[in-house]
């Protein structure tokens, strides 16, 4: 392998210990994978020691990286390890910590993509929301209509919030299949700016829930990360402000009030049916939307749930909209996707990488690449070439 003779020792350590951060990996599970000592991970990680072939593919395949990214000049490492430091490391819940792991993989070929065409993505951040000692639910509202101001959609429902992170704020936005026990992620990085992950797997009024939610801890806080769980606890102050605001944010109070009372008028009441048009208005399910209700005291404490129980469950909801199915999402292309296939139109990855790094298999890969197939060209080229 003459890359790694030639690879600059301090470099590759440090891109080791990368890799084994993302993996979640000790220096003591790294040693007993090559069969050395602790300390030899340690000279390894700082340049003092040159690792083997044989131990540098021991290493990849417990880090579940590959010596080719390891070893390539122009790969992007970061170590997201100090931003995850809320996560623990030992014995962490498994779909989190491989979700760290891909919100790392997709944020770093992103930006090294992004090189190689020369098409970097310049943030345009709001200022971070400082947090007082006041009440929470306040500041969410405040930060909320805050950022609804810079953004100039006042009170407007949000239809997009995915797009609108990425093409108004230009935060790295990754909208992939993950475990189902896991809704999205949140990472900041200098080297990586602002990523949001999100799992398609989930139905799209989650998706634009767990969008707004980990845009509440963007607002916040550019130092660490979270993974947004089913077992995430809600107690936290971030955790509680980050739900605030993503209610504030999807679901602006007077517009919210301003349509309770419409619906009320139209009906004379406000029925469960009323319920369902009301979320669907701001593009939110039924649940965030029957909470918000009772945030704003429009509801009685426990309304909804009291709904729930007398059958108010996704089929009634299909049922009251008189639809015999939910309407699929339309399929969303972050700029990261267009990126990558992008990237393999020119030839600087195979398919088989585009695959991986867009999550899909090798038949939806080959059917999105004809599907956007064309789309490169200037449209004078295209409108001369067709007459």
């Amino acid at each position: 392998m003459r890359e790694l003779e030639r690879v600059d020792l301090v470099e590759l350590g440090r891109r080791l210990k990368a890799a084994r951060n993302a993996a979640r990996a000790t220096q003591d599970q790294a040693a007993e994978r090559i069969g050395a000592t602790r300390t030899t991970i340690v000279a390894i990680e700082r340049g003092d020691r040159r690792v083997s072939t044989e131990e540098l593919l021991s290493l990849c395949d417990l880090y579940q990286t590959s010596p080719g990214r390891l070893l390539r000049p122009d790969a992007v490492h970061v170590d997201l390890a100090v931003q995850f430091r809320r996560l623990p490391t030992v014995g962490a819940d498994q779909a989190a910590v491989d979700v760290t792991r891909v919100l790392h993989e997709l944020a770093a070929r992103y930006v090294e993509l992004e090189r190689k065409l020369g098409r970097p993505l310049e943030p345009t951040y709001p200022p971070v929301w400082r947090l007082s000692r006041g009440q929470l639910p306040e500041q969410a509202e405040d930060a909320a209509m805050d950022l609804r101001g810079r953004l100039g959609i006042g009170q407007l429902p949000i239809p997009d919030i995915l797009g609108l992170l990425e093409t108004e704020l230009h935060i790295r936005l990754f909208a992939v299949p993950l475990p189902s026990s896991v809704s999205g992620a949140y990472a900041y990085h200098e080297a990586l700016d602002a990523c949001i992950l999100v799992n398609t797997n989930h139905p799209a009024t989650r998706q634009t829930w767990t969008a707004a939610h980990e845009l509440g801890h963007f607002q916040t806080d550019r130092q660490s990360a979270e993974v947004l769980a089913d077992d995430t606890p809600d107690g936290a102050p971030a955790e509680q402000f980050a739900n605030l605001f993503a209610a504030a944010f999807l679901m602006p109070a007077a517009a919210v009030r301003a349509r309770y009372r419409d619906l009320c008028e139209e009906q004379g009441k406000f029925s469960p049916r009323s319920l369902v048009y009301l979320a669907r208005s701001f593009y939110v399910s039924p649940e965030a939307m029957g909470r918000r209700l009772e945030q704003l005291r429009l509801f009685k404490k426990g309304t909804f749930d009291a709904l729930r129980l007398s059958g108010l469950d996704a089929t009634a909801v299909r049922r009251t909209m008189g639809e015999s199915s939910m309407p699929e999402q339309q399929r969303l292309l972050p700029r990261y996707t267009l990126i990558a296939v992008e990237a393999y139109e020119n030839a600087l990855i195979s398919e088989g990488e585009l695959a991986h790094m867009l999550r899909i298999g090798r038949i939806e890969t080959r059917e999105l690449v004809e599907s956007l197939d064309g789309l490169w060209e200037p449209i004078d080229e295209v409108r001369l070439a067709h007459g």
